[in-house]
């Protein structure tokens, strides 16, 4: 369930208690993490961190057609192990490197900048810069959060009230974001970003069908000068055709370099009340002081410096705060109790020896996800049974010290979250349809369909009920953690 969000097959159970040798259980890891359904699962955990959906919520519910390309690209970067510091890089500015040669690769550099534009959006807002500068916001607070683990987004309207980020450090890195274009448009319902996914194919039948498209335009002048009126009535129809015909790139949700801009402070966060100054685009300065930064050029946003700084190897933050969320999805709790939030008032790591060790080895192997799995996979703290040691004065005793088992003397109960569920279902009766990608489909409209839930569409308002109800991630914001009730209607719907 940990590595793959399913359960083992009876034959695969029977194979592994037949294995006689020592390393039994690691080839079961290596075959696991190996497994396209990897990338699935820990897809879904990236996901809630990023508010992925499918539609985009706010004032126009409009649906986001593309953005399962996102999806799939987070799928296909975790199975493919890309390491952590390029997996971050290439979504704030994947656009902006060089460009490979393979077509796959150049698409992916560009999808992966969807994690821009995938947010939540009033896009019947009239006052455009009051749209623009709340979908900066919204950013800022996705990024901040997931990365750094720092609620920057605090800092709009004040200086943070307990974290040492002050309201210029807000505005220096909202800089960033505001000249970069994440909008195509700003008409009375503006229109999200989208390009077109790089094909030579594509880009040679449009050629070919421009061409007939051309011939037939100047046949139809020739006519038209020679006075036959009724024929040119009627390939003037034939044009139109013909162009809509024109064969079309594929689209992505994707952003790009937009108009440099430094921004003010916003007196009170109004952007109608701007101060003085304009604050030069840059990161926060109590980090910059730790780990400087390279100097964002006049003519480019910053992203791209942003994206290097962060994963710089000297950089505090980024690698112990993806380590601690790891930990906290395979331990069901985190060794520093506020995934999202490092700041002054976060209370300090049950481990913070091991919590250093374990983002140090993590830069040093490589940012490699699926080692960083291996090792804990493998480690005699995840493999402890969750009853305890088998001596029952030692558990009790074990017990008293700490009884909320912050420590890890025995491992933790998992509650399966509504994807495991569901698909689990799926998968023992043997109906789980196990193609990787495309596009999503409703849940629970008739013909039931039966991929696994991942799959499914997030419709941010109008989430089903079923998902409420099992505590599915909320699709507007940034889920570090997803919560666990219990209540009658679960054991209802059951």
């Amino acid at each position: 369930f940990d590595l793959t969000g399913l359960p083992p097959t009876a034959e695969e159970t029977a194979a592994f208690l037949a294995d006689p040798a020592d390393d039994a259980f690691a080839k079961v890891v290596d075959r696991l993490l190996a497994a396209p359904e990897y990338g699935e699962r820990w897809g879904r955990h990236w996901l809630d961190l990023v508010r992925y959906a499918t539609t985009n919520g706010a004032d126009e519910n409009h649906g986001l057609p593309e953005a399962w390309r996102y999806r799939d690209w987070v799928i296909r970067s975790l199975n493919s192990d890309l390491p952590f510091d390029q997996f971050l890089v290439q979504q704030l500015a994947g656009d902006l490197l060089p460009v490979p040669e393979d077509e796959q690769a150049a698409g992916d550099l560009l999808t992966a900048t969807g994690l821009l534009v995938l947010g939540p959006k009033m896009l019947a807002e009239q006052d455009k810069d009051k749209m623009q500068i709340d979908i900066v916001d919204e950013q800022i607070d996705t990024v901040s959060r997931t990365m750094l683990g720092l609620t920057l987004s605090c800092a709009r309207c004040h200086d943070h009230k307990f974290d040492p980020l002050a309201a210029r450090d807000y505005y220096a890195f909202a800089g960033i974001f505001y000249s970069t274009r994440t909008m195509q448009n700003r008409d009375f319902v503006s229109k999200w970003m989208e390009r077109p996914l790089p094909s030579r194919a594509i880009d040679e039948q449009r050629r070919a069908h421009q061409q007939r498209i051309d011939e037939f335009q100047a046949e139809t002048e020739r006519l038209q000068k020679s006075g036959v009126s009724d024929a040119v009535s009627s390939r003037k129809e034939e044009l139109e055709k013909l162009q809509k015909q024109l064969p079309q790139h594929a689209m992505v949700m994707a952003a790009e370099e937009g108009q440099r801009a430094n921004l003010p402070v916003h007196l009170r966060g109004n952007h109608l009340k701007p101060g003085p100054d304009l604050i030069p685009r840059g990161m926060p300065t109590i980090l910059t002081r730790a780990v400087p930064a390279e100097q964002i050029p006049e003519g480019a946003s910053g992203r791209l410096q942003l994206a290097r700084w962060l994963v710089s190897p000297q950089q505090p933050l980024t690698s112990r705060v993806m380590v601690n969320r790891l930990w906290m999805w395979h331990f069901g709790r985190p060794l520093m109790g506020s995934p999202s939030n490092w700041g002054l008032q976060a209370e300090k790591p049950s481990h913070p020896e091991l919590l250093d060790w374990l983002a140090t080895r993590f830069v040093q192997e490589g940012w490699s996800l699926k080692k960083l799995h291996r090792l804990i996979a493998l480690s005699a703290t995840f493999r402890q049974s969750s009853i305890g040691p088998d001596n029952a004065e030692q558990r009790e005793a074990a017990l008293q010290l700490d009884p909320g088992n912050r420590l890890l003397w025995r491992m933790n109960v998992h509650r399966l979250t509504f994807e495991e569920l569901r698909d689990s279902l799926l998968a023992v009766s043997g109906q789980l349809e196990t193609t990787v990608g495309g596009k999503p489909r409703d849940l629970f409209a008739s013909p039931y369909h039966r991929r696994r839930t991942l799959y499914g569409l997030v419709d941010r308002q109008f989430l089903p009920g079923t998902l409420r109800m099992f505590d599915f991630a909320n699709p507007d914001l940034h889920i570090p953690q997803r919560s666990e009730t219990t209540v009658p209607q679960q054991s209802l719907f059951l």
